[in-house]
């Protein structure tokens, strides 16, 4: 897996989740965002990733490894500081 993108004012990467699914978190502000992050769930190499509207990073603590955890909240308050 790569580094985190930045696409406009949201910065976002993707991360392996349990069942062979991907999980992009996008980490900004906006409508479906909650916390500063908003989720998109999908299957390697299958059908296009589906919005999580709503959800939060809890939702995801049994699916998302400890290093992945950790990057995502050292991302979410390293711009949640500079906003």
């Amino acid at each position: 897996m790569g580094g985190w993108e930045k696409i406009g004012n949201i910065w976002q990467k993707t991360f392996p989740v349990e069942g062979g699914a991907e999980l992009t978190v996008m980490v900004g502000q906006g409508e479906n965002f909650v916390n500063g992050l908003a989720f998109k769930e999908g299957v390697q190499s299958a059908s296009p990733e589906q919005d999580r509207p709503r959800m939060r990073l809890e939702d995801w603590i049994d699916s998302l490894s400890p290093e992945a955890l950790i990057q995502i909240l050292a991302k979410r308050d390293r711009c949640l500081e500079d906003s």
